[in-house]
């Protein structure tokens, strides 16, 4: 058991010593990219477009569950539209949703492979009853 614990011990020192000398970079030196996942959408009350509303991307881990946490936020520009950016390695379900005032817009999204079903999205808080 010793002798092949040496010979393991050697073998990795050896493997590293060809590394340092053929120019292959270890796996911390590797620079790591992840794509990201681009999800527009507009948040709108009726037909009018919504400004500065905060935009929540939240995951979900069952089809009646709520939300268990926020992955990404961006605000409406002046036009009501928005962007959030998502790791693409997070696949799964997720809801958008905004509130304005006392009224919410929401809608549910799957990513899957890099994208996202609805491509865009729109958050009508028109839906939701004033109190």
């Amino acid at each position: 058991m010793r002798r092949n614990v040496t010979l393991m011990l050697c073998l990795a020192a050896f493997v590293g010593f060809v590394r340092v000398f053929a120019g292959v970079p270890a796996m911390a030196d590797r620079p790591v990219t992840l794509p990201i996942v681009a999800i527009s959408g507009i948040v709108v009350d009726s037909d009018k477009p919504v400004a500065n509303a905060i935009v929540l991307l939240s995951s979900v881990s069952g089809p009646n569950l709520p939300p268990s946490r926020i992955v990404a936020r961006a605000t409406s520009a002046g036009d009501g539209k928005f962007t959030l950016s998502l790791e693409r390695a997070a696949n799964g379900n997720y809801v958008a949703s905004t509130t304005v005032g006392t009224r919410l817009g929401y809608a549910r999204l799957a990513i899957t492979g890099g994208k996202s079903d609805p491509e865009e999205l729109q958050l009508d808080i028109a839906a939701t009853p004033t109190r």
